[in-house]
C-alpha cells in the first residue's frame, strides 16, 4: 500500500482509487491528507480524510509520500505540480481499471485517467493532466502538460492539444487539428481548424469567442 495526498478536487481522484482498490481486492493506495487553501476546512474531514494547511502540511510530510493535483484551472496546476516536484514528491500516474491505455502510448507523470477512458496506441501524453470520465483519445494524438480534458471529449487521430489548454464536456477535435498553449475549447464544441494559443472557441463548428468591449 503507497500513501497519497491530494491537492484539489478530491472527489474524482478519490473514486478512481476507490476503482483501483476494489479491482485490486486490497488497499493499493491510502489517501492521507486533502491539502487546501482554505482555512475553514483545515482540521475537518471528508469521510475520515483529513483536510490540512496545504504547503506547512507538505512541506512537513515530503519525502514520506506521493501527491497529486486535481485543481481545473490549468495554470494553477502547473504551479502547483512544479513546487510538488521541487518538494521531491512522487508524481504517479492515476489510472481508473476501467480505463483502456495502450502499452504503445507514451504518458509522463502525474496524470489522471478516469473511468472508461480509452487511450490507443501511438499518443504521446506530457504531464499532470486531468482525462475525465469516457474521454476518447486515438491514436498519434499528441497531449501536452497541464492541459484539463474533461467527460466525453473525442480526440481524433493525429490531433494535437497544447500545454495548459482546457477543453470542455462533450468537444470533439478533428483529424489534425491543433490545439494552441492555453487554449479553451468550449463544451460541445466541434474544432474543424486550428485554434491558435490562449484564445477561446466555441459552436458548432468552433469560433473564436470575442470579448465584448
Amino acid at each position: 500500500m503507497r500513501d497519497i495526498a491530494v491537492y484539489g478536487s478530491w472527489k474524482e481522484f478519490a473514486q478512481v482509487i476507490s476503482d483501483i482498490n476494489k479491482a485490486a481486492g486490497r488497499e493499493e493506495w491510502r489517501i492521507v491528507a486533502i491539502a487546501d487553501d482554505d482555512p475553514k476546512l483545515w482540521g475537518k474531514d471528508w469521510h475520515g480524510v483529513p483536510f490540512v494547511e496545504s504547503w506547512k502540511w507538505l512541506e512537513a510530510n515530503k519525502g514520506k509520500l506521493a501527491a497529486h493535483c486535481c485543481i481545473g484551472r490549468t495554470e494553477i496546476r502547473k504551479k502547483i505540480c512544479e513546487k510538488l516536484a521541487a518538494l521531491g514528491y512522487d508524481l504517479p500516474n492515476i489510472i481508473s481499471p476501467s480505463a483502456t491505455v495502450s502499452h504503445l502510448a507514451k504518458m509522463g507523470r502525474g496524470n489522471l485517467v478516469c473511468a472508461n477512458v480509452q487511450i490507443h496506441p501511438d499518443v504521446a501524453i506530457g504531464d499532470c493532466n486531468m482525462f475525465n470520465v469516457g474521454t476518447h483519445v486515438a491514436h498519434d494524438v499528441r497531449v501536452g502538460s497541464y492541459c484539463n480534458v474533461n467527460s466525453h471529449v473525442n480526440l481524433v487521430e493525429k490531433c494535437q492539444v497544447g500545454d495548459g489548454a482546457y477543453l470542455g464536456a462533450g468537444c470533439t477535435v478533428i483529424k489534425g487539428a491543433k490545439i494552441g498553449a492555453k487554449a479553451v475549447v468550449g463544451a460541445n464544441a466541434l474544432v474543424n481548424r486550428d485554434i491558435p494559443a490562449g484564445e477561446t472557441w466555441v459552436g458548432v463548428p468552433a469560433m473564436q469567442m470575442k470579448r465584448r468591449a
